[in-house]
């Protein structure tokens, strides 16, 4: 959504034509440019073509121009991806990485042994402004990701900024040595990434609590209301999901992007998306599922359930009823 209609869904559409040696991109079927300030000029939506085609093509090639000479993109003016001037853009990275979801998901079809599973497709942006007891006024900006997409020979990687952007995150401990803002907890979320023969990429838990006086928060994702997709059998990362736990006992839902007033007491808690699996889940070697409920990034019950492997009760694989589970699966 565009952060001022919370119910409004806004379409992102690309065709990518291979024709020889060149290739177009046409986002026809995009959404007209919106109100809320996640459109994003024209130069965008070209990049993020721009990105797909080079995740897909010989890396060894020299970035420059040459590269881009083959690859024509075509976007309908006064769109989400080339609004007309005044219209507001200052959150366009999550439009983008969107974008470029859009465009490799295409590109499945023409190279599916060279496109990885969607990744998290976002990045939670939160902005906190306040006043200290001094009258000294402080900002911070606090960026967490989610987790990338499950790879054609590989798992998808943990906690990591995917694709049009490049942020990292704050350390826990500068956050809280410089504001009234205590981190309680920054983890793994377990069964975050999307089952498949390549596990998804798992996102991450984060809850900040503010310490002393008011702040107000503005915060920015995506993927709240949509999954991260899999492929070849691969099942979708988890969704993002944000919200307040309030001092005063209740409890409080944010869509992908609020505005927020947060007072001593209050926790902002944030759980990013998963990559995309790839591959059928119940062809993952059980050793690595097994591994992966030893380090947390899956449940005993998300092993049975989405890759068919039975532990048994010192915690090893249970070979017999795994292969009775699998062949079930397989049917």
């Amino acid at each position: 959504n565009d952060g001022i209609d919370l119910d409004c869904r806004v379409p992102i559409t690309a065709t990518v034509t291979i024709r020889g040696d060149e290739a177009i991109v046409d986002y026809a079927g995009t959404s007209p440019q919106v109100g809320g300030p996640i459109n994003a000029p024209l130069s965008g939506a070209q990049a993020s073509a721009y990105f797909a085609m080079r995740c897909v093509t010989d890396p060894g090639l020299p970035n420059n121009h040459g590269c881009y000479r083959p690859l024509t993109v075509r976007v309908p003016r006064g769109s989400l991806l080339d609004p007309w001037p005044g219209a507001p853009v200052a959150i366009r990275a999550h439009t983008l990485k969107r974008t470029a979801d859009a465009v490799l998901g295409a590109l499945v079809q023409a190279v599916p042994e060279r496109v990885s599973a969607a990744p998290a497709g976002s990045i939670s942006c939160v902005s906190f402004a306040g006043m200290r007891v001094t009258r000294e006024r402080f900002g911070l900006s606090d960026l967490v990701a989610g987790g990338g997409g499950a790879r054609p020979n590989l798992d998808g990687i943990d906690a990591v900024d995917t694709d049009v952007s490049n942020c990292m995150n704050v350390p826990a401990e500068a956050i809280e040595a410089a504001y009234p803002l205590r981190v309680l907890h920054y983890r793994l979320r377990r069964d975050a990434g999307g089952a498949g023969r390549h596990r998804g990429g798992t996102g991450v838990e984060r809850a900040i609590v503010v310490t002393d006086g008011e702040i107000t928060a503005s915060y920015r994702s995506e993927r709240h209301f949509t999954s991260p997709w899999g492929v070849f059998g691969g099942a979708a990362g988890k969704r993002w999901r944000t919200w307040i736990e309030r001092g005063d006992g209740s409890h409080q839902e944010i869509a992908s992007k609020a505005r927020i007033l947060l007072h001593a007491g209050d926790t902002l808690c944030l759980a990013t998306g998963g990559g995309g699996g790839y591959g059928a889940p119940w062809r993952r070697d059980p050793l690595l599922v097994l591994d992966d409920v030893r380090d947390g990034k899956v449940s005993r019950e998300a092993a049975l359930r989405e890759y068919g492997v039975a532990l048994n009760e010192v915690g090893a694989v249970d070979e017999a009823a795994t292969d009775r589970i699998r062949r079930e699966l397989a049917a």
